[in-house]
């Protein structure tokens, strides 16, 4: 078992990957960000935000989703997602752990299930918490992060509480008129969304991410255009500037396989899309 120091955490959790991890700090212990990875990438952790006072900006998918005091936020391993600037004065706790955590649990896929299910409430906003799941949410964190700070962690309790948060948030949503998908567009759209954070390394052809939607190029792009007001091949190519970033970022990867791997014709190319994206080029993002 893994157990972060705050110090350390930032750095660890960008090569946060297959281990048995969990980590969880107050936010009035972040405010000046050191605890907190706020890069835009791909995580390999489910991620979950509660705020208690002032409130702070998630980027998911990449969506700007503000996190107001007794709100909570939910995101999956395998999601784009950042922390933005926070408020002078916040409170709440961020939590952190990765799927092998719940090997442990014998209810691991039914908890999973749950896990995917909530975050498909949360595409465009958290879930706001009635007073009584408030406070009994909030004990649950505050007994995590209580236990974890003990020197000779208690994991299992840990992850009994985790259990208990996420059966929470579950009867709040069932309880709930929300509808996850509030259009048929909308749903082609995020699932295309997601597909291409998890594919857009292999594959670039917006025909592949319609055959498996199976719908047409011409419906996906229809889907996405009334949705995002976006064209599905500029959204295509946001993700690959993205997947690009996180490659000049946390690779040693040449800038001319970077671009050939993510379809570019060659390395010149690449340059002027990233510029005119970013307005800086490939080289000058890797070294800043």
């Amino acid at each position: 078992m893994k157990k972060q120091n705050t110090h350390a955490h930032n750095e660890n959790s960008k090569r946060m990957e297959c281990s048995d991890y969990f980590f969880i700090t107050p936010l009035g212990d972040c405010k000046e960000q050191s605890h907190l990875d706020t890069s835009l990438r791909k995580k390999e952790a489910y991620e979950i935000l509660l705020v208690t006072k002032g409130f702070l900006v998630r980027e998911s998918n990449p969506i700007q989703i503000q996190i107001n005091p007794k709100e909570l936020h939910v995101s999956l391993p395998g999601q784009m997602t950042a922390l933005h600037p926070l408020s002078d004065i916040v409170d709440g706790f961020y939590c952190c752990f990765s799927p092998k955590f719940l090997d442990c649990i014998h209810i691991k896929n039914s908890l999973e299930y749950e896990l995917s299910y909530i975050n498909s409430f949360m595409h465009r906003y958290p879930v706001r918490l009635p007073a009584i799941a408030f406070e009994r949410i909030s004990f649950c964190f505050e007994s995590l992060s209580k236990l974890y700070s003990e020197a000779n962690v208690d994991y299992q309790l840990i992850r009994t509480y985790i259990t208990a948060i996420i059966y929470e948030i579950r009867k709040i949503l069932s309880e709930s008129t929300l509808d996850p998908y509030p259009s048929k567009s909308f749903k082609i759209s995020k699932q295309y969304h997601d597909l291409l954070i998890q594919n857009i390394s292999e594959h670039q052809n917006l025909n592949f991410y319609a055959s498996l939607l199976n719908i047409t190029p011409n419906h996906l792009n229809k889907s996405v255009k009334q949705t995002t007001g976006r064209t599905a091949n500029t959204i295509l190519n946001e993700i690959r500037i993205l997947e690009s970033k996180v490659q000049l970022k946390y690779s040693d990867t040449p800038i001319g396989d970077i671009a050939l791997n993510l379809g570019f014709n060659d390395a010149s190319y690449f340059t002027k899309c990233f510029k005119n994206a970013t307005g800086i080029t490939p080289f000058e993002y890797r070294n800043t």
